[in-house]
């Protein structure tokens, strides 16, 4: 017992000497490149089409801004009365309820005046209407195009990049 309270009490010892020696990162800030914008002799160089590829000039210094969110999209309409559905040869009520995106419960409800255990090839069912989803998402998809390999990727040199990285 005495040995096992001397090796945690020395790895407890081991850590905190060794929490000291972390070092804080530089002051940096990511979002601002360190890059320098072409100049406009390297932009008259350029083939006519490929500068009207390029976006207008972003003033030096200044951030790159991320996409706004998406206003909501209005949902197409959902029925409002019940419907009726013939049951098939495989049917069973989980996957009637799957196919209509109903909860099972609300499907045995609707037809109460069946057996939910047995059911008939030529049966009819009530399909329920649906309930009001949710609220609508504002969530914005952006291909990688638009963000990874935009316009201003054109003027990135990689070369002077990794050496300005120290890589």
């Amino acid at each position: 017992m005495k040995i096992n309270t001397i090796a945690v009490v020395s790895l407890f010892s081991v850590l905190i000497l060794l929490s000291g020696c972390v070092v804080s990162a530089p002051d940096t800030r990511p979002w601002l490149l360190d890059t320098p914008a072409a100049s406009d002799s390297q932009v008259k160089n350029l083939p006519s089409s490929l500068l009207a590829l390029l976006p207008t000039p972003r003033p030096e210094g200044s951030p790159y801004f991320t996409p706004t969110p998406d206003s909501g999209h209005s949902l197409p309409a959902i029925r409002t009365e019940a419907a009726s559905y013939t049951v098939q040869y495989g049917d069973y009520l989980a996957l009637i309820a799957a196919r209509y995106n109903l909860p099972l419960v609300a499907l045995i409800n609707a037809n109460s005046q069946i057996d939910p255990n047995t059911l008939e090839v030529g049966m009819i069912l009530t399909i329920p209407a649906p309930q009001p989803a949710a609220a609508i998402s504002d969530f914005k998809i952006i291909p990688d195009s638009e963000l990874v390999y935009g316009p201003v990727s054109a003027t990135l040199d990689i070369s002077a990049f990794v050496s300005q990285k120290g890589g």
